[in-house]
Order: structure tokens, then C-alpha cells, then sequence
């Protein structure tokens, strides 16, 4: 599978973003924040656990959005940089890596995809979580993910090509592992796969507040 290097940033948000302080996370998709002292609630589009970031004081970025919060929680800082935790962009950052051949959802037999790509059945997953130098992906068990690894592996197994990439959306990762803690069924799914022939890539981002900006390829520990 072939990866672009745009000149650019892969994907930029428009519009007005401002910063608060989180306060909690009453069920997966509603965080309270703080905004210029007042207590608001904003939607977080990341079904994973979030423990690193979810920690009351914790500097969060915000972006009006019309749904019932009026706000979508899109990062959250630690150590001075920002990780990126709106799932809602992880296709048009792939796209843009991908190139404009990239077709978006695809079905094969009962499942479907996120892109083809000549010839190659892509699935995308976003990774926040680095302990030291190494992402790990998922932070909270995942069936969804564990049935895109099964579903990429028979596509192999039956003569086609399949590939699973990991977007790192945050700075310090020199390396990428499944998260056996977390979820074993997912990392040994994920072995699974790369042994029937999948192919398993990890790429790093930074960003930057605004933008999001590809580093480098990263590479994957088993």
C-alpha cells in the first residue's frame, strides 16, 4: 500500500476553536468543561476510555458544533502538546495519505470498510494512547475492531489484499504495539492477520491546535 506525503497539512479544521479545562465525563460520548469559568457540556467523539486525558483540570480544545451540546470536545493537552480525539476526521486524514484513488466505504460480503485502495481493502483506526515511546491501540476492548481484523485476515486468506492503519494523532511515538492489557483479543487478532498476510502500518502526526501535520512512518514492535 502506497503513502503520500502531502506538502501540506492532511487535514485542517476551519472555524473558530477555543480552549477550556475538562471537569468530567459523565457516560462515553458527554464531558463537562470549563469555559471562561462556566460549566458547559460538550460531545466527545472517541468511544476509548480516555484515562490518560480525563483527569479534571486537564486543558482541552473545543469547536462549535449544532448538535445537542453545542460543542465537540476535539483534543486534549498533556505535556504541552496536544492530542487529537475527534474520530470524526480519521478519513479525511487518511484520505489524504491515500490519494484521490481512495474509495470510502466499502462493503465486503457482511462487512464493511473504509477504503479501497488499488485493489487493497483498508481499515482506519486513530490511536492517542503512548506510554514512553510506543502507541498502543485500542485503549478499552474493542469487538468492532477485533471483527475488522477477522474480516481483513479472510479477505487475505482468499487471494485478495488487506491492509489495517494506525493514525498516531499525537507527538513522541518513535513505535507502534497492540495494547494486549487492554484488549487481548484485539492484539491477538491483530497478530493474526499480520500472520495471514495483512498488512499493518502505523503513521505519526502531530498537532498542532489547528492542523493536523504527518511526521513519519512508525514502526511495529510484535
Amino acid at each position: 500500500m502506497r503513502i503520500l506525503r502531502p506538502e501540506g497539512p492532511c487535514f485542517t479544521y476551519s472555524g473558530p476553536l477555543f480552549q477550556g479545562r475538562f471537569i468530567e465525563r459523565p457516560n462515553r460520548f458527554l464531558t463537562v468543561v470549563e469555559v471562561e469559568g462556566r460549566k458547559v457540556t460538550a460531545h466527545l467523539h472517541d468511544p476509548g476510555r480516555l484515562q490518560e486525558f480525563t483527569i479534571p483540570g486537564t486543558p482541552v480544545l473545543l469547536r462549535p458544533h449544532g448538535g445537542k451540546t453545542g460543542l465537540w470536545l476535539i483534543a486534549f493537552q498533556q505535556g504541552g502538546e496536544w492530542a487529537l480525539t475527534d474520530s470524526s476526521v480519521h478519513r479525511k486524514i487518511a484520505e489524504s495519505l491515500l490519494g484521490r484513488e481512495a474509495r470510502p466505504e466499502v462493503k465486503v460480503g457482511d462487512s464493511r470498510f473504509d477504503f479501497l485502495v488499488d485493489g487493497t481493502v483498508v481499515e482506519v483506526k486513530g490511536c492517542s494512547l503512548i506510554q514512553g515511546d510506543i502507541a498502543l491501540f485500542p485503549d478499552a476492548p474493542t469487538e468492532r475492531g477485533v471483527r475488522h481484523l477477522r474480516g481483513l485476515r479472510r479477505i487475505s486468506e482468499q487471494g485478495g489484499r488487506a491492509a489495517v492503519l494506525f493514525l498516531v494523532l499525537r507527538s513522541g511515538a518513535r513505535f507502534f504495539m497492540a495494547n494486549r492489557e487492554r484488549d487481548p483479543a484485539f492484539s491477538e487478532a491483530l497478530r493474526q492477520a499480520y500472520d495471514g498476510g495483512v498488512e499493518v502500518r502505523a503513521l505519526g502526526f502531530r498537532f498542532d491546535g489547528r492542523s493536523v501535520i504527518y511526521r513519519e512512518e512508525i514502526q511495529v514492535l510484535w
